[in-house]
């Protein structure tokens, strides 16, 4: 494979599979630590080292596929402030007042540590290589609206591995819940990407909402409705900062990274 060679043909399809194998490998991590007796810190250092050297397999991917500088920007328009400012707004008094989601007996800095692991792996995964895998083939297809449909395809994947928390012994409405909750938040990730431009700050955010205990603030509201409720209102306003021109910029900068009036296209 060459472009250096991720994105090609079919590339959707790869990214899709690539997406499998990688919840396979942390699969075999999760469960393969249990067989051998791991636990507590030293089970949770391992899951989160296997995680965050996956996040940089795909991070180095997108490096290669030269379009990780889409991804990597750092100097932020007036829309990328809002954006970054909406999110800390909403969530630095949950976690003033909510407080860390802090569980299992492990020390603090061990939970934080894990759910940051967590976001540094699914955010280069589903919003680079699945997004912009996504992206690439509507592109290349010429399809209308490849920024939304690449958006709303990588979330509805994103959501669907939840499913599989199942095997993790959780119940069948929480998992469903968390299902719901993961498409509005793929999707506003997904935007919030778009926007700044900037995956790192997408993993923190998503480490963070992982860490935060959301139900102790808002208590008034049952069955982890504020997950899908706080990140919906996010995901409709990064969605509604996004003008046309903005996209197809987005896009334009996409195609010239990987150079697409080199190929030939069927």
């Amino acid at each position: 494979m060459s472009i250096v060679t991720f994105f090609d043909n079919k590339v959707h399809v790869k990214a899709i599979l690539l997406t499998l194998l990688s919840v396979i490998i942390i699969g075999v991590a999760f469960f393969g630590g249990q067989m051998v007796g791991l636990q507590g810190v030293t089970f949770a250092v391992w899951l989160l080292s296997v995680k965050f050297l996956v996040g940089f397999v795909f991070l180095y991917m997108l490096y290669k596929a030269n379009v990780l500088g889409l991804l990597s920007n750092w100097s932020f328009d007036s829309r990328a402030y809002l954006a970054i400012a909406l999110w800390l707004g909403l969530y630095l008094p949950v976690i003033v007042f909510g407080g860390f989601d802090i569980a299992e007996g492990r020390p603090a800095p061990i939970v934080l540590l894990s759910h940051q692991s967590t976001g540094f792996f699914e955010e280069p995964l589903f919003r680079g290589v699945l997004m912009l895998g996504f992206l690439y083939a509507y592109v290349r297809s010429a399809k209308p609206s490849p920024v939304m449909r690449a958006i709303l395809w990588s979330s509805v994947y994103f959501s669907a591995i939840h499913i599989l928390n199942v095997l993790q012994g959780r119940d069948i409405v929480t998992t469903l819940m968390q299902v719901a909750h993961t498409a509005v938040a793929g999707f506003a990730l997904a935007w919030f990407v778009v926007v700044t431009r900037n995956i790192y700050l997408a993993s923190v955010f998503h480490g963070i909402f992982n860490s935060i205990d959301v139900d102790a603030f808002y208590r008034f509201i049952p069955y982890n409705m504020t997950e899908i409720l706080s990140t919906a209102v996010l995901g409709g306003i990064f969605w509604a900062m996004c003008t046309p021109t903005h996209t197809t910029a987005f896009v334009d900068n996409f195609k010239s990274r990987l150079n697409f009036k080199s190929h030939t296209y069927t």
